[in-house]
């Protein structure tokens, strides 16, 4: 699924992630969790171990004593490979802390996030499979309990429906 622009979305959706104006009423809006604690400590921990992976090369291997000419680029292109993935790994994971943050700032104060632009279609379908149910129940109309059930819907009852 390819990404797209908010200028990009059709229209319902641009007017839907305007901030600033009210929802309008056939919109729901799915809870959200923001879990600043495990963001944190995977930034420590994770981002900690390549860190610090990253300064022992440059410590103890010295790149910098590297000579092209004389050792060839073979060593001085692997080193640098290795030193660039061992440190986006931190970068990266101080990123999502960041955004992590934003939204949990965000969720304190009231705000609604604006969503990555793929969340759209998920949103849209997933509300077509809510309004498909809610006109199932509907037909369907109250639920006959037998006598002596409770009134969970248990597998039994989905068979039959």
């Amino acid at each position: 699924m390819r990404s797209v622009s908010d200028r990009g979305l059709p229209e319902p959706y641009r007017t839907w992630i305007d901030r600033s104006g009210p929802l309008p009423a056939g919109v729901r809006l799915l809870p959200r969790t923001v879990d600043v604690g495990t963001d944190v400590v995977t930034f420590l921990g994770v981002g900690g171990m390549f860190g610090g992976m990253g300064a022992l090369m440059l410590v103890l291997l010295r790149p910098w004593r590297l000579d092209p000419v004389r050792d060839g680029w073979a060593p001085v292109l692997i080193m640098g490979a290795i030193l660039l993935a061992l440190g986006s790994v931190p970068v990266l994971l101080l990123r999502r802390m960041v955004r992590t943050l934003g939204a949990r700032a965000d969720l304190r104060r009231g705000e609604r996030r604006r969503s990555p632009p793929m969340f759209h279609e998920f949103a849209e379908r997933l509300a077509r499979r809510i309004d498909v149910l809610e006109k199932l129940v509907a037909r369907r109309g109250p639920a006959r309990e037998p006598p002596g059930q409770s009134s969970d819907i248990g597998v039994a009852d989905v068979r039959q429906a």
